[in-house]
């Protein structure tokens, strides 16, 4: 896909920049207008604005409303001064987006290098961006992986308890009911030696006694 650049500018100026750039790889919008500008701005995403300063344009103001938009917020803008812009504002600029500037008259060279330079530049941070997002997809994708891990870890160690327990409890059952049975068996038979006429008293208490 080509880099798509928007152009705000005089007529003379816009024509020449119009003409260098033709021959490049790239396609070339054009705005007459301030509202004209910020309303493209407002509906498309562009690679690169080329502002051209006048009397009535203050640069810095139109960039900030042109990355207002989500889709240009970060977008690459090129001054056409007709006299240097100041390093302290355009650093500033760097925050949201590289800001260069070339001064009227310029060569197409010198247009050419800059518009390459600025589009170069937002192909290879877009490009790390990208990769950015599949990093951080990986790593919640991990994440979620390693969360289920140790859910199922919980679970599984839960359910060994659960069996310990049961085991425990079957085994302390057994422990009571052995002796539990033998006693129930003694006393239904000295029931019935009670029932006995005449009783014997001494096997009476031999049994009690295994009890």
């Amino acid at each position: 896909m080509q880099p798509k650049i928007l152009i705000y500018a005089t007529s003379h100026y816009r024509s020449g920049i119009m003409i260098n750039l033709a021959k490049e790889d790239v396609e070339l919008v054009e705005a007459n207008t301030t509202d004209d500008l910020l309303s493209k701005a407002n509906k498309d995403t562009y690679d690169l604005f080329i502002l051209d300063s006048n009397s009535e344009t203050d640069l810095f103001g139109l960039s900030e409303k042109i990355r207002a938009f989500k889709g240009n917020k970060d977008a690459p803008i090129l001054y056409v001064s007709a006299r240097k812009v100041s390093l302290e504002r355009t650093f500033v600029g760097y925050e949201t987006g590289p800001i260069l500037s070339i001064v009227k008259p310029f060569s197409p060279k010198d247009l050419i290098n800059n518009v390459n330079l600025l589009i170069k530049f937002k192909i290879q941070r877009d490009t790390l961006l990208e990769k950015n997002l599949k990093l951080e997809q990986v790593l919640r994708e991990n994440e979620e992986k390693a969360k289920l891990i140790e859910d199922q870890r919980v679970t599984l160690f839960s359910q060994a308890k659960l069996s310990s327990l049961g085991e425990m409890a079957a085994g302390v059952a057994h422990e009571i009911n052995t002796p539990l049975a033998a006693i129930k068996i003694l006393s239904d038979q000295l029931q019935e030696f009670l029932d006995d006429e005449p009783l014997d008293r001494s096997l009476i208490k031999r049994m009690a006694a295994k009890i």
